[in-house]
Formats: structure tokens, sequence, C-alpha cells
């Protein structure tokens, strides 16, 4: 939809104001008529109450002339745009009021015919000047935004050079608009930016904790009332070193409440449960792989049990957060292994996120483990296809080609093209395609990544020849596989009948 330039019509002769306003075709240019004045101190009082894009006045008027119209919209409002009306023996008045940033202006005795083509020149300089303003300000928010990001990352927020005193963070799940703005009326700073899978990440700051709290709350109900959504908030920091944190909090929020209602979810404190638990050791990824893959189960479920205990008793730490290091380990396996191993964290996987309960977790933990190991003993012994087989499956995101698996494993393309065909019964880029594909439906049946992003993770730069593949394959687009998923609960049939993996 074209936008309309609010416009100031400023006219002495009411013949000739009500003349411009009915005569022209406004909206049909890009312009709306929203005041109009007889005189030049009328016109400035209108002005100063609701200012305009645009004033359209008389060069000649009693007592308060357009010179000084100008002149004082210019000091108030300096983007806003005058265009003169002028007689033939006022031309030289006209002239020097393009010194002072006039637009341009417009002969009484050609003045319906002339003053469109200016209206239309006038509708261009606003658009680019818009345009311009719109770059300045993504460009700059996309400097905020990263300097944002790169704050969470590592702590360190000098770069932002924050103003307030009191820091908060908060994150509004999958946010649907372009622009964020704080309520009016709140002395506080706002940065924000778009996180990888779409949620809005806020930084507010203020000089003191009421007002920075009665923002957000002002803030979360004005959205609430527009949209459907979740919004969660870390707490309330006085010190920059605490801002990640706060950050760190909010996303806990964000992993219980994903089912809960639309609404704003402050932290809980979190007790000082998880003290005696190192988590950096006892429960990193390499580590517990290391159990995993040395068959030390008991070792395996002692620290898991271990960490679902302080949990449960801790407040703040919330099973999703669990759910989600589990699907981490398992899937360090998938891409070591390959193979029943990748099938196995497919099928896991779904388990693991439609079970809410702590107790449900643990058996269901223990009996994942015990697949897993019986995966392990069962693991087809590395012949050289398997080796390329378990290489494309760990690397399949990455832009890999037939020719560079070849050379990685000192066989001629040609070859491996035909070793394809033989084992899997299938050419190397539709063993690619599969892999990717498949990946990208668990992704859609598993996170809130846009499509962009997932045709980013799974190997696909082009997210239009993305969804034409995924169409081909599920009959679906991304997006209707995904809408099916949530509406039935349940994972579509692909078109082959074959098993979510490829293999041997």
């Amino acid at each position: 939809m074209k936008k309309l330039y609010t416009t100031l019509i400023v006219e002495d002769e009411d013949i000739v104001r009500e003349g411009l306003i009915e005569t022209i075709e406004w909206e049909k240019i890009g312009f709306s008529v929203t005041a109009q004045a007889s005189g030049g101190r009328e016109a400035l009082r209108k002005f100063q109450t609701e200012p305009t894009d645009v004033v359209l006045t008389d060069i000649r008027m009693p007592e308060f002339d357009g010179i000084q119209l100008l002149k004082a919209i210019k000091e108030q409002h300096i983007e806003t745009q005058v265009v003169f009306i002028s007689s033939y023996a006022e031309f030289e008045y006209a002239k020097q009021a393009i010194t002072y940033k006039a637009f341009s202006y417009v002969i009484k005795t050609e003045l319906f015919e002339d003053l469109e083509k200016v209206l239309h020149e006038l509708y261009l300089f606003l658009e680019k000047q818009e345009f311009e303003r719109e770059q300045t300000s993504y460009q700059k928010r996309a400097i905020e935004s990263q300097f944002l990001f790169k704050g969470i990352q590592t702590g360190n927020w000098e770069e932002l050079r924050l103003k307030g005193i009191w820091h908060q963070m908060i994150v509004i799940s999958q946010y649907p608009e372009k622009n964020i703005t704080l309520p009016i009326g709140f002395e506080a700073d706002i940065l924000w930016g778009i996180s990888e899978r779409g949620d809005a990440v806020l930084l507010v700051s203020a000089a003191d904790k009421a007002t920075l709290e009665k923002c957000i709350q002002s803030f979360a109900q004005d959205y609430c009332a527009k949209h459907i959504g979740i919004i969660t908030a870390g707490k309330c920091k006085g010190e920059c070193g605490e801002i990640q944190n706060s950050y760190y909090e909010a996303m806990k929020m964000l992993d219980i409440t994903y089912k809960y209602p639309s609404g704003i979810y402050m932290y809980q404190t979190v007790e000082s449960s998880l003290e005696n638990f190192c988590l950096e050791k006892s429960w990193s990824i390499d580590h517990m792989v290391l159990l995993l893959t040395g068959r030390k189960e008991e070792e395996f479920l002692r620290q898991v049990e271990r960490y679902i205990h302080c949990c449960m008793k801790a407040r703040g730490i919330f099973i999703q957060e669990c759910k989600l290091h589990l699907l981490a380990i398992l899937s360090r396996m998938a891409d070591i292994y390959g193979g029943s191993m990748q099938q196995l964290y497919y099928s896991s996987s779904k388990q693991l996120m439609t079970c809410d309960c702590f107790t449900v977790l643990y058996a269901l933990i223990k009996k994942i483990v015990r697949q897993v190991l019986e995966a392990l003993n069962c693991v087809e012994s590395n012949d050289e296809m398997q080796q390329i087989l378990n290489f494309v499956r760990a690397n399949f995101r990455s832009d890999i080609h037939l020719q560079d698996v070849a050379e990685r494993f000192f066989l001629s393309a040609p070859y491996l093209s035909a070793l394809f065909k033989k084992n899997v019964g299938m050419t190397f880029t539709s063993y690619l395609r599969e892999c990717r594909l498949n990946w990208a439906a668990h992704l859609l049946e598993t996170t809130r990544f846009s499509i962009q992003k997932i045709a980013y993770e799974v190997g696909y730069t082009d997210e239009r020849y993305f969804a034409e593949l995924f169409n081909k394959t599920y009959r679906a687009s991304p997006s209707e596989y995904r809408a099916k998923i949530v509406q039935k609960g349940e994972m579509l049939t692909k078109n082959n009948g074959e098993s979510p993996f490829g293999g041997i």
C-alpha cells in the first residue's frame, strides 16, 4: 500500500485553498491533506500541535508570511518540506525562499497545472529520504545487534557503552514484527536483535530499577494485547557483568514455557542445589560420550541421575534444558557412528521432546542408553564403503561433492560413483540429498527454526531450491509439513516409504 505523506495547506484566500483541496488528486499522488489554515500564525499553531511531512503555503500573507513560517517550521522539524505558492510579482521573493531550504515554488497563474508535477517530484524525494533513513537505521541496528550477541557470548559490554545503571534481558518467542519500540514516557534505552531461531532478544537499561521494571511490564502488556506469544525475562541486574546471566535466565524460562499460554514469565531465583555438582566436568558432552563409547553404562546413568536430582530441587533449571543436553550427546554419537546410531538418535529425539516429567525422563534415558549400547555392539565393520557413508552422514551439512569425498579416500570420482550405485542403490548426489532432507524434516518437527535457517543448517544456501527439493520428496512444502506435524502430532510418511536415514 502506497504511503501517504501528511500535508498542511496554508492560503489566506478561501476559494484558492478549497480549490486546492478539491481539485488535486492528493492520495493518488501520495499525499493526504490533514490540516489547513488561512494564515501563517494559525498554520504554525497547528503544525506545533501535529507536525506534517509537507507544508504548502502562500508566500505573501498578512502579519506572518510564508518565509517566517518556513523559518519557524525548519527550527522545529527540519525534515518537513515546504512548497511555496507565489505570483509573478513575487517571483524573485520565491527564489530567495529556496535558500531557506524550501523544496520548490509554484506560480499562481499556473497553479493547478504545475503543482501536480512538483508534488510528484516531492513524493520521489520523500521516498528516497525515507529509504535512506531506514537504511541508516537498519545499519545502526545491525551493528548494535552484533555487539549485543557478542556481549551475550563473551560477557563484554564495553562496545555498547550502556548508559543505564540497571539492566534486564527479555526474550520474545518468534517475534513477528520488523521493529521494536519501548512505550512512551519511560526514560529507558533498548538494544535488540533477532536470534538464529527467530526470537527477539532485548537488553533494556534504565537509571533506576523501578523504571526498568515498569517499562518492561508496560511493553509486555502492549505486546500481548496485539500478539499471541510468550515473553520471558531474566532478573534485573545492577552490574554489566551480570547481564549475561539475565539472558540465560530468560532463555531457561523460555525452555519451560514454550507450551504455556501467551504472557510474560519472570525468572525465579535459582537455589544453590547445583553448587556441589560440577556441570562442566561431570555433564559435558565429551565426558558423557566417552562413558557411552567405553560401555560405562552405570557411570553414565549415575551422572544423569545426579543431574536430574539437582534439577528437580533447583528453581530455574528446567527439564527442557536437560533434554536438549541429552540430545546433544546422542547427536554426537550419531555423527561418530552414523547408520543405526543415526536412526536411533532420530527416534529417541522424538520420545525425549514429548517427555515433560523428570521421573519419566530418567526411565526413558535408561531405555535409550541400553539401545545405544546395543547399537554400538552391532556397528558394522569399518570397510571402505561404510567409512565413506559415515563421512557423508557426519558432513552432509557442509558443501561436499563427489570429487571431494573421492579425493579424501584416495579414489577416482567415477569409481566412487559406481560404488554408491552398487552398494547403496542410488547416486552420491541422491544419497547426499536424502541425508539433508531427512535432517531438515527432523528439524521441522523438533525446532522452531525458520525455513531459511533450516535450509542453511542442512547445507543449502538457496531457500527456494531447498523448498522445491523438500516438496518433491515429502509432497509438502516445509511450512505445510511443519503445520501438519503441529496439527496431527505425527510425522508425515515419506513418499518412497524408506527409513528416515539412508544406509547400506
